[in-house]
């Protein structure tokens, strides 16, 4: 059926079991919809293209890891020339630049600083991401180009902990686009700090973004981000945002379920019932 899976068809793609693939279903990390005058489930082909592919990158990454000694982890201060060089590398294909190792310490110096993560293999570093945690107006302030993220203070930061609600701001995402597993191994390694985020209880409201490349832009529309409406919409300056607990897709589908899962918990602890 053209732009739908049959459970069968989507099991495979995902490369799951039949157990494995109903829990999906169940906890809505799979839309199952049914068209008019059908008795059984299909799946949107888009979305389970999209998970597969996630899937398997991250899969095949971390074979690949066993084998090549795969770092990943939190970044340091020390990684922000490492940072800088490559990102400055990749960005100056389309005319950008990467973001200077003075600019990145402040944040990459704050104690138990998660805003940094790195992929280091034999001693290089081969891709990174970095995700500030803003309360609304400061971010709202990037989002126009009132600000840059850079002239943010340390102290003007939100925090990854339950609370106040904040958003996301996903600075850079940087891996060779030559090196497609790379940049595929980022991505799930994002959505599993997202869905830990979710287990800790922090509620995000907005994950966003500005893109200045093809490859930024493509990689923000992959992800179900849209092209917000601000007068700062320019081809160098395309500012995206994603509301994840009304957009659900693969990127923020286990995120949901693990906040769901959090708060549940937490309301079993207070003798709260529903």
């Amino acid at each position: 059926m053209e732009g739908f899976y049959t459970a069968k068809e989507a099991r495979a793609k995902l490369g799951v079991t039949e157990d494995k693939f109903q829990y999906m279903v169940r906890t809505d990390q799979v839309r199952k919809v049914i068209l008019p005058g059908r008795k059984y489930g299909v799946y949107p082909q888009s979305e389970i293209d999209e998970m597969a592919a996630a899937l398997t990158g991250f899969v095949h990454q971390y074979n690949e890891d066993k084998v090549k000694k795969h770092v990943f982890r939190t970044a340091r201060p020390e990684d922000a020339q490492a940072m800088y060089e490559l990102g400055q590398r990749i960005m100056e294909r389309s005319g950008g630049y990467g973001i200077a190792p003075d600019k990145l310490i402040p944040f990459l110096s704050i104690p138990n600083s998660e805003i940094g993560h790195v992929l280091i293999r034999e001693g290089q570093l081969e891709g990174y991401f970095t995700i500030v945690p803003l309360y609304h107006d400061t971010l709202m302030q990037r989002m126009r180009e009132e600000i840059w993220t850079s002239q943010i203070k340390p102290e003007e930061l939100a925090y990854f902990e339950p609370g106040k609600p904040i958003d996301c701001f996903i600075w850079e995402v940087m891996a060779d686009p030559d090196k497609k597993h790379t940049a595929a191994y980022l991505i799930g390694k994002m959505l599993i700090f997202f869905h830990n985020l979710g287990k800790r209880g922090v509620d995000i409201e907005g994950m966003y973004a500005t893109a200045s490349s093809p490859e930024g832009i493509n990689l923000c529309r992959r992800m179900g981000m849209n092209l917000m409406d601000l007068p700062t919409v320019r081809p160098n300056n395309m500012p995206f945002e994603l509301k994840p607990k009304e957009q659900k897709n693969w990127l923020t589908k286990n995120y949901i379920q693990a906040l769901k899962s959090y708060k549940l918990r937490q309301k079993r602890l207070l003798g709260v019932k529903d």
